[in-house]
């Protein structure tokens, strides 16, 4: 053990040295040592807290480690690391001390999927918290119902975990209603007299699920017609809740409210942030040590990249329908005069994104867009469902070359620019905005033939 510790500890370090894979000496270290993360485990004392889900788990991992910071206690996760099993071994094996137990108050490690919860049976984690879960991401990975069951089978084992879960997500509550450990629910009351009632198919007994509200994708209020799936009593829950000009919503729990106000966007981090929220309260951090900690938090956008070039620039990655949507969503949420790019490409793994044609084009209705502009291998199929499903089909321009319609999208009339991306190359579009940058910032004007 102390050899594989000392050898992990130097291959991690010179990973993050040149700036490579910090998830390697996981790997090493645990072809070394098969039961490496058992021990480690053992020499760490101190609250477990894992996140999965397919959205939210970065942001609600950063914003509880900020926080737990800004509290003053010894905090350890897998930031370095990639959310994978050895990336998490990487993690605390960058955290262990290599003699004696290591003191830690809280490690907080993200799960890169749901499905791979099973291969940290060595840790029962103190506390679990799901985002979200999206059918069609799970989907991917096998059967949907065969990945729900062995879900359920495997939390069943964990009595003793604190589950922290989304209850706007009947997915999850399905889950949680089979499971005998403790299980709160957090979640958002939006009662907006333009929503209209919707029907989806019901996880639990394949009846129908009606659902009063939707907040985005399936989270929302519903109930079944032939079985006892509901919006569960929530725990934490978000009420007047108000997008314009940042967040502000009322927090209700345990007969006490708060109000929160800050500056960031979208319904999506409003759930990351009762998540975090909902922790700390079960922890006896408290919701006041939370609220002015956020104060001082830049918590992380659905456009979490930002670029100048003539004017500002938004890059989003759309991994899955739900934050594609989100996307959207944000977008719908500016009110002055804009430009879209969308750049779909295919994946590596030729992964479906038939999403396209699934999800919620509607939004784009009510912004106040010049140009949409439309590239990529999967150009035809955006353009064809703008053109089909909004009333924007006249500001839509489609081209299967990149590099000239991200020019002609920078150097269109809107004030500001929001670019969504899917697929291989979105790190070398990133990189190309960077250069981009550069050159404008040095020059001052910027215009490519």
């Amino acid at each position: 053990m102390l050899f594989t510790l000392m050898l992990g500890k130097l291959v991690v370090k010179l990973a993050g040295f040149a700036k490579k894979d910090m998830s390697i000496g996981g790997k090493i270290a645990s072809r070394m040592q098969k039961d490496i993360l058992k021990r480690l485990k053992k020499k760490i004392t101190g609250d477990f807290i894992f996140i999965v889900g397919a959205n939210g788990k970065t942001t609600t991992r950063n914003l509880l480690v900020d926080i737990f910071e800004k509290e003053g206690f010894n905090t350890g996760n897998n930031h370095h690391s990639k959310d994978t099993y050895y990336g998490v071994i990487s993690a605390l094996i960058e955290k262990t001390k290599i003699f004696g137990k290591t003191k830690v108050d809280y490690m907080v490690i993200e799960i890169k999927d749901i499905t791979t919860l099973s291969l940290f049976k060595e840790i029962i984690p103190e506390y679990l918290i799901i985002t979200n879960l999206i059918k069609e991401q799970l989907s991917r990975t096998g059967e949907f119902q065969i990945t729900i069951d062995n879900l359920k089978k495997y939390l069943q084992k964990m009595t003793s975990t604190t589950m922290i879960f989304n209850g706007d997500d009947p997915v999850i509550v399905d889950i949680g209603m089979d499971l005998k450990s403790h299980v709160i629910y957090y979640g958002i009351d939006d009662h907006n007299d333009d929503d209209e009632p919707e029907e989806r198919k019901c996880i639990r007994c394949n009846g129908t699920l009606n659902y009063s509200y939707i907040n985005y994708g399936q989270l929302g209020k519903y109930i079944c017609n032939s079985c006892d799936l509901e919006t569960p009593e929530i725990d934490y829950l978000a009420t007047n809740v108000s997008l314009k000009d940042g967040i502000y919503f009322d927090l209700w729990t345990k007969g006490n409210e708060y109000p929160f106000d800050l500056p960031s966007q979208g319904y999506h981090n409003i759930y990351n942030i009762l998540a975090a929220l909902a922790l700390l309260d079960e922890l006896d951090i408290g919701i006041d040590a939370g609220e002015l900690a956020l104060e001082k938090i830049d918590i992380e956008d659905i456009f979490v990249d930002t670029f100048y070039i003539r004017k500002p620039i938004f890059l989003k990655e759309a991994n899955n329908i739900s934050s594609f949507e989100q996307g959207l969503e944000t977008i719908g949420e500016d009110e002055g005069k804009i430009d879209i790019l969308f750049i779909f490409d295919d994946e590596d793994d030729e992964e479906e994104i038939t999403f396209i044609y699934d999800c919620d084009w509607s939004v784009l209705d009510n912004i106040n867009i010049e140009k949409i502009y439309v590239s990529g291998d999967r150009a035809f199929d955006l353009g064809f469902c703008i053109r089909y499903l909004t009333k924007a089909y006249n500001k839509l321009i489609v081209s299967e070359n990149e590099e000239m319609t991200l020019n002609q999208a920078i150097n269109g009339t809107g004030e500001k620019l929001y670019i969504v991306t899917k697929g291989k190359n979105d790190k070398n579009f990133e990189k190309t905005l960077v250069s981009m940058e550069k050159k404008w910032s040095k020059s001052k004007k910027w215009t490519r033939k």
